[in-house]
Parts: C-alpha cells; structure tokens; sequence
C-alpha cells in the first residue's frame, strides 16, 4: 500500500551525476535524515552533497505518514529491556532533539510546508504491552499516556499517545 505521501507528492526527476564533482562530505541517502544532515553541514559553511540511488524523498521517507515524531512503533519498552536505560534514552532524546530541529528549521527559514504540531498515536489490540510501553516510554523522559480510546476507526485495546 502507498503511503500518502507517496500518492501526492510531485517530485522533480532529479539528473544523475555526471563526472567528478568536489565536496568536503558525501551524504549518502536523499531522505528526510540525509536531507537535514546536509542542510546543517551546508549551514557549518561544508561542501555537501546528497547521494541517491533513486528519487530525492523515495526510499523510506516515502513509505512514512508524513510525520515527524519520536514514537516509532513500540520500541521504547524493547529497546530498554535489550540495549539498558542509558543507551535507550540517549535514542529517545536524539530522536526528540531531531523533532525540535525540525520545527525550528521550518519556523526561522520561513518553510511553507503545513507542518502542523500534533499528538502521536501508536494502537494495539495488547492493552499490556500498551500500558508497559508508556511506562517504558516515560521513563525513557517522552511525555506519554495510555489512552483506551482514539479518533480513528480501528479496532484496538487503545494506544500509547506523545505530544
């Protein structure tokens, strides 16, 4: 299934390298993390360049909902139990400090693009793997909340929700 990004956006066919080119860092990837690493690279005053084996925004970026956002499925409790609390919340706020990032960018440049602030959602028909990934996830320092009911009509036990 395409994502509705995928479905419609228009993106501009890009030409491919032709020769040799100098730069101070390749950045391999054209999605939304190879995009924002060049643009700070390009801001430190470093030759950048972008990449891509595709499409500028077509490889994972594409197949996302559009959304910037910290809570990427329920990993916050898996991670902790695997990786321990201190590699687990450098992960989160990395992750939280790259969703400011964004914002910022978005607000100082002046970037018309919708961007629009709203809670995240991640549902499940398991309420106690629900209920241990918020717990997970506050204590990893995301602001989260089990909820038993949400908007959108899917069938689920509820769903772990972040601002």
């Amino acid at each position: 299934m395409d994502s509705i990004w995928s479905k419609t956006s228009k993106q501009k066919k890009r030409p491919s390298l032709e020769g040799d080119i100098q730069t101070d860092v390749a950045v391999i990837g054209g999605g939304i993390t190879g995009i924002l690493t060049a643009w700070h690279l390009e801001q430190a005053g470093i030759r950048t360049v972008i990449l891509e084996a595709d499409q500028i925004g077509g490889g994972q970026t594409k197949n996302t909902t559009a959304k910037i956002t910290s809570q990427h499925g329920m990993f916050c409790n898996r991670f902790l139990e695997k990786k321990g609390e201190e590699k687990a919340r450098n992960y989160v706020q990395a992750n939280q400090e790259a969703v400011k990032e964004y914002k910022r960018i978005v607000r100082e440049e002046g970037i018309d693009c919708d961007l629009t602030g709203c809670d995240s959602y991640v549902y499940s028909s398991d309420k106690e793997k629900l209920r241990k990934e918020t717990e997970a996830a506050r204590k990893l320092g995301i602001n989260a909340s089990f909820v038993e009911h949400i908007e959108i009509p899917v069938s689920c036990a509820g769903a772990v929700t972040t601002d």
